[in-house]
């Protein structure tokens, strides 16, 4: 298993990075997913499944993601389920005077073995962590329904 954490400060309020962070077609510019497959709404909800594709390097691969937990505008939890991994992923918003101080977490497990197995769980909290950050300190933000 791996375990990893980060902050990542952003320019943009709770409210602004939430509303952003549940809609699915931004799904792909902050997480692991280039795209979901099956989807009949427009954001994610708690409980809810949905069939993803995984970008890892030059590969994809099929996956489950779970919303293991919502907690607005505090805390997504989602499950990821693929071949090669389980991965809970945490983000977590908290005000912090300028904008937000946003904690991403992520823990992995393989029933797989070996130095690939590791690898791939490594390259896969990096992608995210990359995207993540990329994603929260745009200063420019979506449209959201309290702008």
């Amino acid at each position: 298993m791996i375990a990893e954490e980060y902050q990542i400060a952003s320019p943009q309020t709770r409210a602004q990075l939430w509303a952003n962070l549940l809609r699915l077609e931004t799904l792909g510019e902050w997480s692991a997913v280039s795209r979901c497959l099956s989807t009949d709404t427009d954001v994610l909800a708690q409980a809810q499944s949905y069939l993803c594709v995984l970008q890892h390097r030059d590969e994809e691969l099929d996956a489950s993601i779970v919303v293991t937990n919502l907690d607005p505008p505090n805390e997504l939890k989602l499950r990821t389920a693929s071949a090669m991994a389980v991965v809970n992923e945490r983000v977590v918003l908290e005000p912090d005077g300028r904008g937000t101080l946003v904690r991403y977490t992520a823990a992995a497990t393989s029933s797989m073995f070996g130095p690939a197995v590791t690898v791939w769980l490594h390259d896969h909290v990096a992608l995210v962590q990359e995207r993540l950050t990329r994603f929260v300190q745009r200063t420019d933000t979506y449209a959201t329904d309290e702008s």
